[in-house]
């Protein structure tokens, strides 16, 4: 008995077209259009993979749609990172799994990235290769500022320059020297001191290197005078002699301390009090001094004896 053939349909190349356009209006920048799901018996007896026949195309679809596609319709798993999938996009148009992956390779060459296809797992990795991900060269540029008469160092002098409409700008040090970073086309640097007048260089690309010279300038002001005095006092000898240390004894000895009281509206405590008081001030609240060096402590054994000998 003969064997009966198996029976194929295969869409034309005009009706693969009007899918695609199809696709295209519906999903917008995301266009995607299977044509066999299911394994295709041949006249052999055998079957085809359906994803030869998988149709993609994407225009200007970000990588994250196109990754999530590709697995759900091809069953690739692919590996990125988040900041991968939200950067890149992709435009492309293939036929069959193999052909979106060479072309997928294509596409995010120059964002600078690499496929590598193991199996069914598909990794995608970043080159730094790519315009999307290469970062400006900042232009490094080292320099010194000094006093135009007198050759020193100029310390803490301000470098800035315009930057995309900021303002940007470094400090020297105390020797006068800095490190700027500068864009990679160089800027225009002005260099300022106080007492100094500002100068300005314009730092073409290249360039590594700024000594700059500033001249000085005096700062007008008003005239400043200070003025100064001392008070030398004479020993008052009439209070001296009211206050006798003999007049007012202690409890152990005579006391210079309770000799104080002679004096108008001076106060002391007893024996374990904090000091004299003058006026209701506290007991801290004047000095002693000893041939004017201050005496902190000037009682012993908690006010029962004087710093001072009494002779």
């Amino acid at each position: 008995m003969r064997r009966p053939s198996a029976v194929r349909v295969r869409p034309s190349a005009r009706a693969l077209r009007v899918a695609l356009r199809v696709g295209m209006a519906m999903a917008g920048s995301l266009a995607a259009v299977s044509v066999h799901a299911q394994p295709v018996e041949t006249a052999g007896g055998g079957t085809r993979d359906p994803a030869r026949d998988l149709v993609f195309a994407y225009d200007a679809a970000p990588l994250r749609r196109v990754a999530a596609d590709a697995e759900r319709r091809a069953g690739l798993r692919i590996l990125a990172r988040d900041a991968v999938l939200d950067r890149c996009t992709v435009t492309l148009r293939a036929v069959g799994r193999a052909a979106f992956l060479d072309a997928l390779a294509r596409a995010l060459a120059p964002q600078g990235v690499r496929v590598d296809v193991r199996g069914d797992q598909v990794l995608l990795v970043e080159t730094g290769g790519g315009e999307a991900t290469a970062a400006p060269v900042r232009m490094p540029l080292a320099g010194r500022v000094r006093d135009a008469a007198t050759g020193a160092s100029v310390p803490y002098a301000s470098v800035t320059w315009t930057e995309e409409g900021a303002l940007k700008g470094v400090s020297a040090g105390p020797d006068g020297l800095f490190d700027a970073s500068l864009p990679p086309g160089g800027a225009r640097v002005e260099v300022a001191s106080v007492g100094y007048r500002a100068a300005a260089r314009a730092v073409a690309a290249g360039a590594s290197r700024l000594d700059i010279a500033l001249t000085p300038v005096p700062v007008p002001g008003a005239e400043t005078v200070v003025v100064g005095w001392r008070l030398d006092a004479a020993l008052d000898t009439a209070l001296a002699a009211v206050a006798s240390r003999r007049s007012a004894p202690g409890t152990a000895e005579p006391s210079v301390r309770r000799a104080l009281e002679a004096f108008p509206s001076v106060g002391v405590g007893a024996a374990f009090a904090e000091g004299p008081r003058v006026r209701g001030l506290r007991a801290d609240g004047f000095e002693v001094l000893l041939d004017g060096v201050p005496v902190y402590n000037p009682t012993h054994l908690f006010g029962l004896y004087d710093a001072f000998n009494p002779d």
